[in-house]
């Protein structure tokens, strides 16, 4: 026989049990946070690798592919993930793919733009970086870890998000948003 006082414990430790199972997703559903959400236009002024360091839109680039990463210099996996952006603004480069990386800062030192602009030429990084110094983007965007890469299809809607380092324990990333971008080309050809 349950007394009020055995029960109430159970409810409780039942109650418990389900605010951790909502509280705690799985990994794969924490990738895909934000997919089929518009994607906010991005703001600020201070651009790098664009013509005249002018600012990009991406209304201005509506029936176009991007892909946005966030990323800071001071971050080891978002070194990381540099190949694979590297290979991707090559691989598409002639077919209106553009990848644009939004550097939002972590510590003081990354604030400073001749700091990126700086770190941008040390690492070879030819594609337009957006400087998102006060984080309006990062909060636009509900990012939460340095990096975040987003694929925005050609109507300007988040279709993929990877949080994290791409390749970080065999992970697949690189394969993953490789195919999201070829299935949009595709489907708009």
């Amino acid at each position: 026989k349950l007394n009020s006082k055995r029960l109430l414990s159970f409810l409780l430790i039942g109650v418990a049990v389900a605010v951790i199972g909502f509280a705690v997703r799985p990994d794969a559903e924490v990738r895909a946070a934000g997919k089929n959400n518009a994607a906010p236009e991005l703001v600020g002024k201070q651009w790098l690798n664009t013509p005249g360091n002018a600012p990009i839109s991406l209304e201005a680039r509506r029936g176009k592919v991007t892909i946005l990463e966030f990323w800071t210099f001071g971050c080891s996996n978002c070194r990381a993930n540099l190949s694979a952006y590297a290979k991707w603004a090559r691989e598409f480069k002639d077919q209106d793919v553009e990848v644009i990386g939004v550097h939002t800062p972590e510590l003081d030192n990354e604030r400073d733009p001749a700091n990126v602009a700086a770190m941008v030429e040390q690492l070879g990084i030819t594609y337009p970086v957006l400087l998102d110094t006060q984080g309006a983007n990062w909060n636009r965007y509900k990012t939460r870890y340095w990096p975040t890469v987003y694929v925005i299809d050609q109507q300007n809607v988040i279709r993929a998000k990877w949080e994290g380092e791409l390749e970080y324990g065999g992970a697949g990333g690189t394969a993953q948003i490789t195919r999201t971008v070829r299935n949009l080309l595709a489907a708009h050809e």
